[in-house]
């Protein structure tokens, strides 16, 4: 395991700040509690809830962590080293844009933590042990994620997706395509699912990331009509007053005195 060094690693119970730097190495962290957002450089703001998995490597801008106010549990894990790379290759540590959600946190967090004792243990081998209990943790996350992406319904596979990365623009007759499926059986599967159109079900996910912006950053409200992928002030203004009965001004000012 001469080719790869771990760069960084530790849990933290409570995270408050959000990190907001550019890596020199590749790596990972498991967020076990709480919520907060994601980006890479001006990239779409991403949700994340816990449990998840968040990727981050070498180049872009990193600005991820905890809701205003709020606090996260993290374990987290960093390497460099040619290791790496043949990870990356192999896409068992991705360099994903979007954060995962985990099916096993517990499995993962036990695995992590077996990662931190081999770390710090001092003798002949213990960084090696670190090393190899390392590298299986990177390969139980990427089984993971295959093994989601397998079973997956591909219709939930397509909500699950809009929900991790909500899409700017939506091609409704090519996603049926994409599925396998005529328009009107797609649109019939849709709503049988959600009991929603596929137009009111993104109308409610534009509106939802509309909120999280609202309360957790200072953006204008333009910025975040736009960035939740409406197409101007007045189809995001209409459509917030229908489906919340305020304004997005009104509701950014009630949830700031909330929280004060």
């Amino acid at each position: 395991m001469d080719g790869m060094q771990i760069a960084i690693i530790g849990h933290l119970m409570r995270k408050t700040e959000m990190v907001d730097t550019r890596f020199t190495f590749d790596g990972f962290g498991l967020v076990l509690d709480g919520r907060g957002t994601f980006q890479i450089d001006d990239g779409p703001v991403l949700p994340i809830e816990a449990p998840a998995v968040l990727y981050i490597w070498e180049g872009p801008r990193f600005r991820y962590g905890p809701l205003h106010g709020t606090s996260w549990e993290e374990r987290y894990l960093c390497f460099t080293g040619r290791r790496v790379d043949d990870w990356v290759r192999w896409h068992w540590l991705p360099r994903s844009r979007v954060p995962r959600s985990l099916l096993d946190a517990a499995g993962h967090t036990d695995h992590h933590e077996r990662v931190v004792q081999a770390f710090k243990r001092i003798g002949a081998g213990a960084l090696d042990e670190a090393k190899l209990e390392a590298e299986r943790l990177v390969f139980e996350l990427h089984r993971e994620a295959e093994a989601r992406q397998v079973r997956q319904d591909p219709l939930d596979a397509l909500l699950t997706d809009w929900r991790e990365r909500l899409p700017v623009k939506v091609d409704l007759v090519q996603c049926a395509a994409s599925l396998n499926m005529s328009y009107s059986g797609f649109r019939g599967k849709f709503h049988e699912r959600t009991g929603l159109s596929a137009y009111q079900y993104l109308l409610r996910l534009r509106l939802d990331a509309a909120c999280r912006l609202l309360i957790d950053t200072e953006q204008p409200v333009k910025a975040i009509a736009y960035a939740s992928g409406f197409a101007g002030m007045e189809s995001f203004c209409r459509a917030f007053q229908r489906l919340k009965g305020i304004t997005s001004s009104e509701y950014r000012a009630r949830h700031r005195a909330m929280q004060s």
